[in-house]
C-alpha cells in the first residue's frame, strides 16, 4: 500500500470520527464495523498516526475522541473519595462507558467524602463482569446488583465497597 492510500484511509477514519460530534468518543470496534473493506491493522495504524499528529486523542483502550481526555475531567474529581478516584482512573484507562452515582455523585456539594460508603457505578451490561474483575484485582470488594439481591434474600450481609448496576443511557 502506498502513502497516498494510507493518507486517504487516515482522512476517511478522521472524517468518520469527526462526523460523530466533537464531544463523542468512538471505539476501534465501531470503526472496524464502519470500514469492513479496510484491514483492521490499517485502521489501527491510521488512528495511531492521528494521535501522533494531535488531531485525535486516545481516551482509553481502543477509544478515541476529538477532545483531550485531560480536558474531560469533571470539576468534582478533586472532591471524590480516594476509592472513587481509583475507580474513575482505572475505568478511564480501560475505556469503559460508566458513571459514578450514589453519594459520590454529590461530591461537589459535600465538604468531605469518606471511604466507608459503597461506591455505586452504572455500566453497560456487556462490560459488567469485566469491570467487576478489574476492580476485584485492585483489592476491592465488588458485587453486582443481582448478587446484592441474592445476598439480601439469603439474609446475608456483605460489607462491599463497590456496587455495579447496569444502565443503558450514557450520552450525557
Amino acid at each position: 500500500m502506498n502513502n497516498s492510500n494510507n493518507k486517504t484511509i487516515e482522512n476517511r477514519v478522521f472524517e468518520a470520527i469527526k462526523a460523530t460530534g466533537e464531544s463523542k468518543e468512538v471505539t476501534v470496534k465501531e470503526l472496524y464495523k464502519n470500514f469492513p473493506e479496510i484491514n483492521e491493522k490499517t485502521i489501527s495504524w491510521s488512528l495511531y498516526n492521528l494521535v501522533q499528529k494531535n488531531r485525535l486523542y486516545k481516551t482509553g483502550r481502543g477509544i478515541y475522541s476529538l477532545k483531550d481526555k485531560a480536558a474531560n475531567y469533571s470539576m468534582g474529581y478533586d472532591y471524590l473519595s480516594q476509592r472513587a478516584k481509583k475507580i474513575y482512573n482505572s475505568l478511564m484507562d480501560y475505556g469503559y462507558r460508566y458513571y459514578i452515582t450514589g453519594i459520590d455523585a454529590l461530591s461537589g456539594e459535600l465538604l468531605h467524602m469518606t471511604d466507608d460508603h459503597p461506591i455505586i457505578i452504572v455500566v453497560e451490561e456487556e462490560s459488567m463482569h469485566e469491570i467487576q474483575e478489574i476492580l476485584i484485582n485492585q483489592s476491592m470488594i465488588v458485587i453486582t446488583e443481582s448478587e446484592r439481591r441474592k445476598y439480601k434474600e439469603m439474609m446475608y450481609y456483605e460489607n462491599y465497597q463497590v456496587l455495579i448496576i447496569k444502565g443503558k443511557k450514557f450520552d450525557f
